[in-house]
């Protein structure tokens, strides 16, 4: 099977609780947001890895079995396309959302420090670059207002952190 490189490709590797596993910390999440008055039932969340550099799908799949992912409690999902950019929506409308949480340019990311080194030692040589962050799901008709509330209060911390929040379907 021959394998595809392409220069300075970038893999969004996201990763999920298997659905027989509880997400602890979409809970904590699911708190806080009722701390703000927010009533919704579930707040779905998932590590995010963007790696970037000259390498195939199928080594995108290696990185993500052997350093990214617990197979027993965990899944992943691999996709070449960046991240969005946040749209602006009124701020009435409602829908479910995906909000992605990433470090601000600049900002040292100590996980995808870690993670771009286990790579190298897998023989990954290249790889440039490894960022972290986190999705968060929203499947509730609720408010664009109220999804800017959270991921201002509760998803990132905007002096380190950043945004992007995207309308999905339910």
């Amino acid at each position: 099977m021959a394998q595809y490189f392409c220069e300075d490709i970038m893999f969004k590797i996201e990763v999920f609780k298997k659905s027989n596993i509880q997400d602890a910390e979409g809970k904590k999440y699911l708190t806080a947001a009722h701390d703000l008055k927010i009533h919704i039932d579930t707040i779905q969340t998932q590590k995010l890895y963007i790696i970037e550099g000259n390498l195939s799908i199928k080594s995108a799949e290696l990185i993500a079995k052997k350093i990214l992912v617990d197979p027993i409690i965990e899944d992943y999902n691999i996709e070449s396309t960046p991240i969005p950019d946040s749209e602006t929506y009124a701020p009435d409308q409602k829908g479910n959302w995906k909000v992605y949480k990433t470090f601000h340019y600049g900002v040292t990311d100590n996980i995808g420090e870690r993670t771009l080194k286990a790579i190298h030692d897998l023989k990954v040589t290249n790889v440039t670059s490894v960022s972290t962050g986190s999705i968060f799901y929203i499947y509730k008709n609720i408010p664009f207002k109220q999804i800017q509330l959270m991921s201002n209060r509760i998803f990132a911390n905007p002096i380190i952190e950043s945004y992007a929040i995207q309308k999905i379907k339910g």
